[in-house]
């Protein structure tokens, strides 16, 4: 395992595959196979790249069932450790400090508030009006 900042699961984490001590073994597996293909070396390299993949994912799922009951008790570690496991990055898109509404730039939270509101509440009515009326019963569609 390595190391990974120390407030993060308790400072340890799950090897990567990437990093894992047998890719390179499975990597000139690979390699071999690329400057000489045959079905044997075709078979070896398959074979110890399937047995290299389950091992990664047994060795993670128990990983994450053993943290998972450490942590039962502590609801923030195992909302960190789920989001780990997803891979949930926070977001680091920074939002614009105004809008456009009208050609108007509202600044003001309250106002941005209220213009959202009254858009998303208009939406569906104003969508209605659009829409040309007509003398064709709904049941005619069915039909």
């Amino acid at each position: 395992m390595r190391e990974s900042n120390p407030g993060q699961n308790g400072g340890r984490r799950a090897i990567s595959p990437l990093r894992h001590p047998c890719s390179p073994k499975k990597n000139l597996l690979y390699k071999r196979f690329l400057a000489k293909p045959t079905s044997y070396r075709e078979n070896l390299y398959k074979s110890y790249k399937n047995k290299l993949t389950h091992t990664l994912r047994v060795a993670k799922h128990l990983y994450y069932n053993k943290k998972l009951y450490e942590y039962k008790s502590n609801a923030k570690s195992t909302w960190k450790l789920l989001n780990d496991l997803i891979d949930k990055k926070k977001s680091k898109c920074k939002l614009p400090s105004f809008f456009k509404s009208n050609e108007e730039e509202i600044f003001n939270p309250t106002h941005k508030a209220n213009h959202f509101c009254e858009y998303f509440t208009n939406i569906g009515p104003d969508l209605a009006k659009s829409i040309p009326a007509s003398d064709k019963s709904h049941r005619s569609f069915l039909d």
